[in-house]
């Protein structure tokens, strides 16, 4: 098969992780693949994904549409690139590679566009578009459940079949058996991966690097500076769990984004040099490693690919209950997450695991397991393959 894939950037992310992991494991296989990024490619030390795929041979072209005022010359771009290859199947990941893919795949004339809805972002205007664009569609993937719940509710249409049958045929995949009504795009569930191996050889990164004690308990948030995290929200908390009440505790914020300002002026005014916030990391898996706990507070998420990274590291994980989480902890002998804004809830999970060196191991161990048996990337390659040969096989 000749499979494109297009994304709205190439930056790390859950993401273009899954895009390069997917394209990456599918050339292997004997498949033809190239990838379109919307966005500029993402400069020197932050390329890696970038590198992957063109030390693969895996052609890589871009936009380079930064603005929204280039949205009509990306459209354009996107369109006269998918026309050189006439690709069997088009894979967009991401709001702005989804929107875009919808109209150019019509124009390319390529039968079969699959999109993929990443978060449940419950924002008018956007479902508004992105409904728009699902019409056009031929599948939608979803990285968990709860997100396939919020896109049949918020973006598949209802279709009914002539005289209340059900029409067997390739855009059946998805569709409930126990109704006659078809939902437009189907919907089918395929989970973010990880390579559990990678981690196994990081060395934990030194606190005292950062001045503090080598076994000082340290919570680990990893993300973007952004409100979906609920970082506002969780540095209103931290007197509470975190300061002279427990001096050995640190809270380490490693990330970018339109907050790191905000939290920056936090943590010289908190003083005593409890919480930090570090920039980007190009490799994670080292301070993971040393953590005790990877702390994730967000009011919304898919399936975030953090808590993967941090379970293939064997860290606990302290969560809200967002999307993809279910799936995640099912299984689990202790239960690591809170409800949305319930701060009661989140200290009282922190305070067990860091008082509890039994637990937390425990949990740890739990975790890795996990991952390691349901959340591989073979098994995310061969489940994108299989829904691309249903599409294209009528």
């Amino acid at each position: 098969m000749r499979i494109d894939f297009v994304i709205t950037e190439l930056h790390t992310g859950g993401a273009e992780s899954c895009l390069t992991e997917v394209a990456l494991g599918l050339q292997a296989r004997g498949d033809q693949v190239r990838c379109f990024s919307i966005g500029s490619l993402p400069p020197v030390g932050r390329d890696a994904l970038v590198r992957r795929l063109r030390d693969a041979q895996v052609p890589i072209e871009t936009a380079g549409a930064d603005r929204i005022t280039q949205v009509f010359s990306a459209q354009r771009k996107l369109t006269r690139w998918l026309r050189d290859n006439r690709a069997d199947v088009v894979q967009s990941f991401l709001f702005h590679a989804n929107v875009l893919s919808s109209r150019a795949a019509r124009r390319a004339n390529i039968p079969t566009h699959v999109g993929n809805l990443r978060v449940a972002e419950n924002k008018p205007l956007r479902i508004l578009i992105e409904r728009h664009a699902a019409s056009k569609m031929q599948s939608l993937v979803c990285v968990s459940r709860e997100v396939e719940r919020f896109a049949k509710t918020h973006l598949c249409r209802p279709r009914r079949h002539p005289h209340g049958t059900r029409q067997h045929s390739r855009a059946t995949v998805g569709n409930d058996p126990h109704t006659h009504v078809q939902m437009w795009p189907p919907t089918t569930v395929v989970p973010n991966g990880i390579d559990a191996s990678r981690f196994d050889q990081a060395t934990p990164v030194d606190w005292t690097h950062l001045g503090w004690a080598p076994d000082d308990p340290v919570v680990l948030f990893v993300g973007r500076m952004h409100p979906q995290k609920n970082l506002q929200w969780l540095l209103e908390t931290i007197p509470d769990w975190i300061g002279p009440r427990h001096p050995r505790r640190r809270l380490l914020m490693i990330g970018d984004g339109p907050l790191a300002g905000a939290i920056d002026a936090y943590c010289r005014g908190f003083g005593g040099d409890y919480v930090r916030r570090l920039p980007f990391q190009q490799d994670i898996a080292p301070w993971m490693r040393a953590a005790s706990a990877l702390l994730l507070p967000s009011r919304y998420e898919g399936m975030p690919n953090v808590v993967l990274e941090a379970m293939a590291c064997g860290l606990p994980v302290i969560c809200s209950r967002v999307e993809g989480i279910a799936e995640l902890t099912d299984g689990a002998s202790i239960d690591m997450t809170f409800a949305v804004d319930d701060a009661a809830a989140m200290i009282d999970r922190i305070n067990q695991l860091l008082a509890n060196e039994s637990v937390a191991a425990m949990i740890a161990n739990e975790n890795r397991c996990r991952v390691q048996q349901r959340f591989t990337w073979p098994g995310v390659v061969e489940a994108y393959r299989k829904l691309y040969q249903v599409l294209t096989s009528g």
